[in-house]
């Protein structure tokens, strides 16, 4: 691109794809009729860069280099936050959420330590060595949870790998830990994606749009609008399956 062609199309706002932490982010640049610069972390982690009007490419990126210190703190403090979704107590007939629905847990005495998800009746079996004994409750479960998840997982990147492949992306490799903030992110530059434990308690078709999500990201880094174009076009639902990973009912 052309100094002059860049120059005249400044004021039009832009995403500049930045790697912060363990994540690619898209930083949205606006060009505004302001004499200083002005750089803002959105509660729901949305990045902000306010420019005058004039400001070349190198300076708006000098600056965000500049900042990335800055950036990635403010991102751990969010990181930090207590989650929202962690608030199972997983004590004996309480109501818990697992992939969308609501199931009721019983804990109960047994021999070996595990937990077993039932459709018939609709709940979830805790059976433990000691029931009164909350973190082995909460080890228990989140250890034959993730295992549910993982699985789940693994066949949605089986079901969405073909796509790629045609596109010469190499199979990733997936990771499954507590994240407070985020329900995934993609390391595109190291081939890996991590996705959040909390997705155990969405429904399958949410834990399908967040690793197509995250997959598109190995082709758009950005969230621009050539990657909710292709998010688009392979899943025409996506806005509905997205919304329903914050829904509280």
């Amino acid at each position: 691109m052309s100094r002059g062609l860049f120059q005249k199309s400044a004021i039009a706002p832009r995403t500049i794809s930045v790697f912060l932490l363990d994540r690619t982010i898209g930083i949205r640049v606006l060009y505004k009729p302001i004499k200083n610069v002005y750089l803002r972390v959105s509660p729901d982690k949305t990045i902000t860069l306010s420019v005058p009007k004039r400001t070349s490419e190198e300076k708006v990126e000098a600056f965000l280099k500049d900042k990335r210190g800055w950036l990635e703190k403010q991102l751990r403090k969010m990181d930090r936050r207590e989650d929202p979704n962690e608030e199972f107590s997983l004590s004996d007939g309480e109501i818990v959420r697992f992939l969308g629905q609501k199931r009721v847990l019983r804990r109960l005495r047994a021999s070996k330590n595990e937990t077993l998800f039932f459709s018939d009746p609709f709940e979830i079996r805790l059976c433990l060595k000691d029931p009164t004994d909350d973190a082995l409750a909460h080890r228990t479960y989140r250890k034959d949870g993730r295992l549910v998840l993982e699985n789940m997982i693994v066949a949605c990147v089986d079901k969405w790998m073909p796509v790629f492949e045609k596109r010469k992306v190499p199979r990733p490799e997936i990771r499954v830990r507590k994240m407070r903030s985020v329900w995934g992110t993609c390391a595109y530059k190291k081939g890996v994606i991590t996705l959040s434990e909390n997705l155990l308690r969405a429904a399958p078709a949410s834990i399908e749009y967040v690793v197509l999500h995250e997959l598109t990201h190995f082709l758009y880094h950005a969230h621009d609008k050539a990657f909710y174009s292709f998010l688009s076009l392979h899943m025409p639902d996506w806005k509905a399956r997205k919304t329903k990973l914050t829904e509280k009912d």
